[in-house]
C-alpha cells in the first residue's frame, strides 16, 4: 500500500477521535469560590459565610440590576432588606440571565420581590383574599404581590424537613423555627420542577381580626430550590434573625454551604441522571480534616441504586454499610467523583460514613448523591408538578437547544459516516488496483528470406 493511503487512514482516525472526545470527557468538579453578598439587612448571611471561612465580596444591591457587574461571581447571596423592593423589577432580567448562564442564587424573605419578578412561574406566594388594594392609581409599575404575601407572624413553629438529603445532614426530620419578627413572606405552593426542602404551619395576620396569628396556614413551604438554565436558586422564608435557635443556626450554615456547592451539585447530578435513573437523595454538606460525617438512605429493596461522592479538592474515605451493618465498600477517594453501585439492594437503612482524610481547608463542600430508579427510595423528593404555562420562555429555549443538539448530532454522524465510507472506498480501490502490466507480446515479424547462392543458381 502507498504512503499516501497510510497518511489518509491516520488523518481519518484522528478526525474520528476528535469527533468522539467531547462525548467521552467526564466533567470534573468545579470549585465555587468567587462569592458575592449584599449588605446586611434584616439578616446577615455574610456573617454566616465568614464563620464558615468562606470569603465573599460585599456588593451594593444596585449591582444586581447590571449583568456585567455580577456575571463573574459563582454564587450571589441576597439578604432580606427593604432595599430589594426598589430594584426588583430592574434586577429581574440581569439575575435571570445570571442564573441561566450557570450562576447560583440565594435569596431570603423580602427578596421574594426578586423571585416574583425574575422567576414568576416557580414559586406561588400567598395572597389573602381580603388584601388591601394596592393596584389603584398612584401605584403604576408597582407589583403588589410581594407586599401582599408578607403576612407571616411571630412564633416558634415545628417544621418538617421533607427533603431526605437535608434530613440526613441535620440528623432529624423536624426542626424548631423561631420567627421572631413579623411580616415575613409566605409561600403558598410551588410549580413544576421546584423542590420543597422544608414545610410547616404559618401563623398569619388576618385582616378581618384584631388577633395576630389567628389564621393558621398548614403545611406551607418554608424553603425551596429550583434549577433554571445552567444555574440554581435557593429561597427561604426564614433566616438568621436575632433570636436564632440551634436548629436555625445549623440550617442557615447549611444554606451557606448549599449555595457555595451549587455548581458541584449540578455537576454531580449531570453525571448520574440518565433516563429512568434519577436523583433519589442529594446530601450536600461540608467536611474538615479528620472529621467523620454519617448519613443514611432509606431503601425499599425493590431495585438497586448507586452512591456517588464528589468534592472540589482533597481526599476523603467513604464507607458504605447495608441495613445489617455489613461493609459493602471502603474507598479512599482522592480523584473524585467516585461511584459505587449497590447490587441486590435490601430494604432498610443504608449508612454512608465520610471521613476527611486530607482536606486542604475546613468546611470543604461535599456531595453524596444516591441515584437509581424511583422505586429504590423509600423517601421521595417533594417536587412541584403544577405546570403554569405550556409555552413558557424557558420551554421555548429548551426546545430550541434540543433542536440544535439534534442538528449537531446529525451533522456529526454524517461526517463520521462520510469519513468511514470514504476510507473504505479508498482502501478497496487501493487493494483492487492491478500490478504494472507486462509488455504486450507482439507477433514476430515475418523474416524476409535472404536468397542463398544455391537458390540463385537454381533460379537460373
Amino acid at each position: 500500500m502507498s504512503t499516501k493511503f497510510f497518511r489518509y487512514a491516520i488523518f481519518s482516525l484522528i478526525s474520528f477521535a476528535f469527533l468522539l472526545v467531547p462525548a467521552l470527557v467526564v466533567p470534573k468538579a468545579e470549585a465555587t469560590s468567587n462569592l458575592a453578598v449584599t449588605p446586611a439587612g434584616y439578616d446577615d448571611i455574610g456573617e454566616v459565610l465568614e464563620k464558615l471561612g468562606y470569603s465573599a465580596t460585599e456588593i451594593p444591591v444596585l449591582d444586581l440590576t447590571d449583568y456585567n457587574k455580577i456575571k463573574d461571581y459563582d454564587a450571589i447571596y441576597i439578604n432580606c432588606s427593604d432595599e430589594v423592593d426598589n430594584i426588583a423589577i430592574d434586577a429581574a432580567e440581569p439575575l435571570k440571565q445570571y442564573v441561566k448562564e450557570g450562576g447560583i442564587l440565594y435569596a431570603s424573605d423580602f427578596a421574594n420581590a426578586i423571585m416574583i419578578s425574575a422567576f414568576p412561574d416557580k414559586i406561588n406566594f400567598y395572597v389573602p383574599s381580603n388584601s388591601v388594594d394596592l393596584s389603584a392609581e398612584g401605584y403604576e409599575g408597582y407589583d403588589p404581590i410581594p407586599s401582599y404575601s408578607r403576612i407571616g407572624q411571630t412564633g416558634t413553629q415545628t417544621a418538617a424537613i421533607v427533603d431526605p438529603g437535608l434530613a440526613s445532614v441535620m440528623g432529624k426530620n423536624t426542626v424548631s423555627i423561631n420567627f421572631d419578627a413579623s411580616s415575613w413572606a409566605v409561600i403558598d405552593s410551588v410549580n413544576k420542577g421546584v423542590r420543597v426542602l422544608m414545610r410547616g404551619p404559618v401563623p398569619t395576620f388576618d385582616y378581618s381580626s384584631d388577633i395576630q396569628g389567628s389564621n393558621i396556614l398548614e403545611n406551607r413551604p418554608y424553603t425551596v430550590s429550583f434549577a433554571y438554565g445552567e444555574g440554581e436558586v435557593l429561597y427561604t422564608s426564614f433566616h438568621n434573625e436575632a433570636q436564632v435557635t440551634e436548629d436555625v443556626e445549623k440550617l442557615v450554615n447549611w444554606f451557606g454551604v448549599r449555595v457555595r456547592a451549587g455548581k458541584l451539585a449540578s455537576t454531580t447530578r449531570s453525571l448520574v441522571e440518565d433516563g429512568d435513573t434519577i436523583t433519589l437523595q442529594e446530601i450536600i454538606d461540608n467536611i474538615s480534616n479528620g472529621e467523620t460525617n454519617t448519613y443514611t438512605f432509606e431503601a425499599t429493596g425493590e431495585s438497586d441504586f448507586s452512591v456517588t461522592i464528589n468534592l472540589d479538592s482533597g481526599t476523603v474515605t467513604l464507607v458504605i454499610k447495608d441495613p445489617y451493618g455489613n461493609v459493602l465498600d471502603t474507598k479512599e477517594v482522592s480523584d473524585p467523583p467516585y461511584t459505587f453501585k449497590v447490587s441486590g439492594a435490601k430494604k432498610g437503612t443504608y449508612t454512608y460514613e465520610v471521613t476527611g482524610t486530607k482536606i486542604d481547608s475546613d468546611n470543604t463542600p461535599i456531595v453524596v448523591l444516591t441515584s437509581g430508579k424511583e422505586s429504590a427510595a423509600a423517601n421521595k423528593l417533594d417536587i412541584g408538578t403544577t405546570v403554569v404555562s405550556e409555552d413558557t420562555d424557558l420551554e421555548k429555549e429548551v426546545e430550541s437547544v434540543l433542536w440544535k443538539i439534534l442538528l449537531y448530532s446529525a451533522i456529526t454522524i454524517v461526517v463520521i459516516i462520510i469519513v468511514i465510507v470514504g476510507g473504505i472506498i479508498l482502501l478497496v480501490k487501493l487493494l483492487k488496483k492491478p500490478s504494472t502490466p507486462a509488455p504486450e507480446k507482439t507477433s514476430p515479424a515475418k523474416e524476409t528470406a535472404v536468397p542463398t547462392i544455391k537458390d540463385t543458381k537454381a533460379k537460373k
